[in-house]
Parts: structure tokens; C-alpha cells; sequence
């Protein structure tokens, strides 16, 4: 099965540079786009919560 990799970006097109270390589906919004969570880890102790929409 291939793999499909995205790159994430900011609102205004920047690239996020977080690390991301856990994906969770939210919901199907529709078709195939989905709500996702994204939790970041800086390794300095420090997490952040990202809500994503994918498009597949």
C-alpha cells in the first residue's frame, strides 16, 4: 500500500515545523476530508494541540 505524506503549513502558506508525535481522527467533515489533532512535542517539555483539516 503506498504512503502518502503532507506537508503542514501555517494559515498564510509558511511551513510548520512542529514535531509531531501523536495523530488522531476527530471526524469525517465530508468526502474525504477529515478533522484531525495533531499533539507536537519541543523536547523540552513543552506540547501543543494542533487541529488540521486533510484532504485526501
Amino acid at each position: 500500500m503506498p504512503v502518502r505524506l503532507a506537508q503542514l503549513a501555517l494559515p498564510g502558506g509558511r511551513p510548520y515545523r512542529g514535531k509531531v508525535e501523536s495523530v488522531a481522527v476527530r471526524r469525517r467533515l465530508k468526502g474525504n476530508t477529515f478533522d484531525l489533532l495533531l499533539v507536537t512535542d519541543d523536547d523540552a517539555g513543552g506540547s501543543t494541540a494542533v487541529a488540521v483539516e486533510l484532504a485526501l
